[in-house]
């Protein structure tokens, strides 16, 4: 295989540019594999990879004549698609240099397309099939269209760095770490006054009386403590305000990120685990900027402490740093054995959290089902197992707190007895002995910090991952807008080609291998039974779902390849659960609508029967969508009133409002004012709205078993009644 490409492609051996490997009709099965058989799909696949899916239909609207697909007509599908094509004469090779995605055509007029596979090879396509097919010879002269690549089509790309909490908090500690670390060797230095002046008093000022030294080197110490408090509070204000800023950025990037999560992704995803995400932020913010981190910060100072004491006391330093080193070894030791069992409560207790949950969001089911009782039971077993779990914690924790106080304790007094015996026997004075005691003291300060930090690593440690892992999550390029200038006049003309779609690996099918077309200005009802895929079917529409397999296009254009702010000029959506956002009605109504619009706020709100309601509300307008009742035919007509004064060409509706005749009355009331101008898609089962479309779509189990006008559906009902 390798052997004919390099025959038919002698001259590519110098493209040190990158690594290109024409493929020949031998290479079939792997192109065959990319590219199912289909009308124009080497064209098709082209258009996918600049970025614009286009379906066999939206290039027969684009194309309405006859014969072979030439350069020219492919240039002006490019073009109709806002892409940015470029024609170009050369020879082969130097075009492969050039661009991996282009078509090229032959002297004799012959068509072909030039696409990268997956491993990074070029593939020579026939635009029909989009099977391989044999290249041309590198030095063969034609014309090119060359494209640009939208997306990621496996040739070798430098992978952008990942966000992690640690390089934010790097980032947001910058051009402080260094003056706290400074101002803490700063108070470390000043820490030795209180021991000097100890020394000084007890082996000169007591042993000669001086009253003008103690004045001295009281002065002396107390600039010391004044200084010393002085950098304290300058280094606290500067942790605060790092605090802050890691606090600011990384709550700001977590956010950003959830935002621009898939929607898959972020499906299942309860409130408690995003509450969890903002917690494991704070513990990582207060673990590192808080005690913990100050002892880490101080720690590797007490070296200065150790070099004083050694000066003074010579091997005496030997006896409190054999205490040190023997006690710290047991309380790891015996601190492992604590973790294991913690862990082992803790596993017993997990499903604490996933009980609350369910609790939480089933508590009216389990009312009206009359299971208080079994739930109840569930809930206390779960809370004596936490319970449990954390007693056993706690108790870690105080056992470690109470061992690191004893450890210092049994230092000072390992420095007391062999300073004892040393000044007895004259190595050292009774000043230097009580100096030693001192800097044992200050030596050991930042021991009982970090050693019941070593308590919670684990639980930093789960947080840092946790928290790594929506960060430093691969997502979707921020899209680009590929509507162009048209996106506020896009027709609305909407197409399913073959589109699947599964909301999780393992399950069935949402949709399966539908395809459609809905024309600009029609109004197509969407209805079938619950879970047929209805919902989804908008999602895909809207984009906030992207199909597994198929082509969803709006006016020939992916709705994922379009920035959510461009495409909502003209696409306006209501999902069934729209929720209520913590904003006032004027806010809510105002969200997504251009600035020009809200003047028509008025005669919106007018013909939708809302003025009179909101009106009655003591605060008007200022009224906060929070007090409103969210499931209230009120809440929903106002989301209507913002998606209608948006002026959308496409409107998607998720069970709009029917819950009283005027709400039925005022929707079919816009829907023929809409008719002809907007496209208007709905999901719903009402007759009234049903017969009032120009198509319905019946779902069934995910599959579209129904493409018809209204008066057929009504006519098949009436015959299997009777």
């Amino acid at each position: 295989m390798e052997g004919s490409s390099r025959s038919s492609c002698k001259g590519c051996r110098t493209m040190e540019t990158r690594n290109l490997t024409l493929i020949s009709k031998s290479n079939s099965s792997l192109s065959g594999a990319l590219l199912p058989g289909a009308r124009l799909h080497g064209v098709r696949l082209l258009m996918h990879l600049a970025g614009a899916d286009i379906t066999g239909m939206d290039i027969a609207s684009i194309n309405a004549t006859d014969g072979d697909f030439d350069m020219e007509r492919l240039g002006q599908l490019a073009l109709t698609l806002s892409l940015t094509p470029r024609m170009v004469k050369g020879r082969l090779s130097d075009l492969m240099l050039e661009s991996a995605l282009f078509a090229f055509e032959r002297k004799d007029g012959s068509l072909l397309i030039f696409a990268p596979s997956p491993q990074g090879d070029l593939l020579c396509l026939h635009p029909d099939t989009g099977f391989a097919d044999e290249p041309p010879p590198p030095n063969e002269r034609g014309s090119a269209l060359l494209l640009s690549e939208a997306f990621d089509t496996g040739l070798a790309r430098v992978r952008p760095e990942r966000e992690s909490w640690v390089k934010l908090a790097r980032e947001g500690a910058r051009n402080m770490l260094a003056p706290i670390v400074l101002l803490t060797l700063a108070s470390n230095l000043l820490g030795l006054a209180l021991p000097l002046f100890t020394l000084a008093v007890y082996d000169q000022v007591l042993s000669t009386e001086n009253m003008s030294m103690l004045l001295i080197l009281t002065g002396g110490l107390g600039m010391a403590i004044v200084a010393d408090l002085s950098i304290r509070v300058l280094r606290s204000s500067m942790l605060a305000r790092a605090s802050a800023r890691i606090d600011l950025k990384s709550t700001a990037m977590l956010f950003a990120r959830l935002l621009r999560t898939p929607a898959l992704r972020t499906s299942g995803m309860s409130n408690r685990l995003g509450l969890k995400r903002l917690r494991d932020l704070d513990l990582l913010r207060s673990f590192v900027i808080g005690p913990v981190g100050i002892a880490c910060i101080e720690a590797p100072f007490s070296v200065i402490y150790l070099v004083t004491f050694l000066l003074l006391a010579g091997w005496v330093v030997v006896a409190p740093l054999t205490v040190l080193l023997l006690g710290v070894a047991f309380l790891i030791y015996g601190m492992g054995r604590a973790l294991r069992r913690a862990k082992r409560f803790m596993r017993l207790a997990e499903d604490y959290g996933a009980t609350c949950n369910e609790i939480a969001t089933r508590l009216r089911t389990i009312k009206q089902q009359g299971e208080s009782a079994f739930w109840l039971k569930r809930f206390s077993d779960a809370s004596a197992r936490m319970a449990q779990a954390e007693m056993a914690a706690r108790r870690s924790q105080m056992a470690v707190r109470i061992a690191s106080g004893s450890l210092v304790s049994l230092a000072v007094l390992s420095t007391l007895c062999a300073g004892a015996v040393a000044a007895i026997l004259g190595y050292i004075s009774v000043g230097a002995l009580i100096a030693c005691v001192a800097l044992v003291w200050r030596m050991t300060a930042p021991l009982a910090i970090l050693l019941q930090a070593r308590l919670r690593w684990a639980e930093v440690r789960g947080a840092l991952a946790a928290s790594d892992e929506v960060l430093g999550a691969d997502l979707p390029a921020k899209p680009a807008n590929r509507f162009g200038d048209r996106a506020r006049d896009m027709s609305g003309r909407v197409a399913f080609s073959s589109v699947m779609m599964s909301h999780q690996r393992g399950q069935a099918a949402a949709i399966r291998n539908v395809s459609f077309e809905i024309a600009p200005g029609e109004i197509v009802v969407v209805t079938g039974h619950s879970g047929a895929g209805k919902s989804t079917l908008l999602d895909l529409i809207a984009g906030v779902l992207e199909p597994q397999f198929g082509a969803v296009t709006i006016d020939g254009v992916n709705p994922r390849q379009v920035s959510p702010s461009v495409l909502r000029q003209s696409l306006g959506y209501l999902p069934r659960d729209h929720g209520v956002l913590p904003v006032t009605i004027g806010e809510f109504l105002g969200i997504g609508v251009e600035e020009r619009l809200r003047g028509d706020l008025g005669k919106v709100c007018e013909r939708l029967n809302l003025t009179q309601m909101i009106e009655s509300l003591p605060e008007g307008l200022r009224t906060e969508m929070s007090k409103l009742d969210a499931a209230g035919g009120f809440v929903r007509g106002l989301a209507l009133a913002r998606v209608i004064l948006a002026d959308p060409s496409l409107i998607l509706l998720d069970e709009p409002d029917a819950s009283s005749v005027t709400a039925r009355r005022t929707l079919l009331s816009e829907m023929e004012r809409l008719r002809g101008v907007s496209t208007i898609i709905l999901v719903t089962h009402e007759p009234e709205f049903i017969a009032a479309a120009d198509r319905v779509l019946v779902l069934n189990q995910g599959s579209l078993v129904r493409d018809c006008a209204p008066f057929e559906l009504t006519q098949k009902k009436q015959a299997v009644n009777q």
